[in-house]
This record gives structure tokens, sequence and C-alpha cells, in this order.
């Protein structure tokens, strides 16, 4: 009752963050990699996102930016709850940049060696994960 209510909502916290990169969890649910202001990066769990008739669905795609409440996990959290705060569809849709983002976000994720690509690297790939967090 009472106790396991009053826990609830002590762990639970509101944050907007961008999602970077999601994982499958299992057949229904998938883990989403955010980067929030407030909090860094964080790993969160979707429940039932595969599902047709998931609430979270497009919300949990790549490079959108969301109002998220969350569970506090040990290793980590549940995404209870989103709301678009904005889908940088112009970016997202530009033939051109999806590769240099993705790469930008690898780096920023440390999922990339810094040495790997950053020759090739131009000013404006590089300032793409910055100018996504000050706009998330």
């Amino acid at each position: 009752g009472y106790i396991w209510e009053q826990k609830l909502i002590m762990n639970n916290y509101v944050t907007e963050a961008i999602n970077l990169k999601s994982y499958n969890l299992n057949e229904a649910d998938k883990i989403i990699v955010m980067y929030s202001k407030e909090n860094g990066l964080i790993k969160g769990v979707a429940k039932g996102i595969k599902k047709p008739k998931s609430k979270l669905g497009a919300r949990m795609d790549l490079l959108v930016a969301n109002s998220l409440q969350l569970l506090k996990g040990r290793s980590m959290d549940t995404i209870l709850q989103a709301q678009t705060v904005n889908h940088f569809r112009k970016t997202r849709e530009d033939v051109q940049l999806p590769q240099a983002i993705w790469n930008e976000l690898l780096l920023f994720t440390g999922d990339i060696p810094r040495g790997v690509f950053c020759e090739r690297r131009s000013q404006k790939t590089r300032d793409i994960p910055r100018e996504f967090m000050r706009l998330a």
C-alpha cells in the first residue's frame, strides 16, 4: 500500500532528453539511450514499445527530443511517459546528414574511439550533438 506508493513517487523524475540510440531487449521492449542536460546519459527501458498500440511508439525514435517521466532503477530507468518536444524532422530527413549525425552521436556516447574517423569530420558535423543538446 502506502509505503510502496510513497517509494514509487520518490523514485520518479521528470527530464527533457534526446534519444541517441536504441537496442532490442526482448520481443516487446527496447533499451533507449538518451541525453539530458540535467542527468547526462540515461539508459531507459521502453516497455511494450514494439507492440502496435504502444503509447511510446514514435516518441522513442532516434533524434527525437522528449519531456520524459522515468522511474529510477538500479542499473536502468523505466520510461513511464514521453511527450515530444522537438522531432527535428528537417534534420532527420536531410539525405546528407544522417551518417554524419550518427557518427557524431556514436563518438559522443563513447561507442567509437576518437581516432576512427576524426580526420574526416567537418565543423558542421562536430557541432551536431551540441546543437541537439541545446535544443533538447
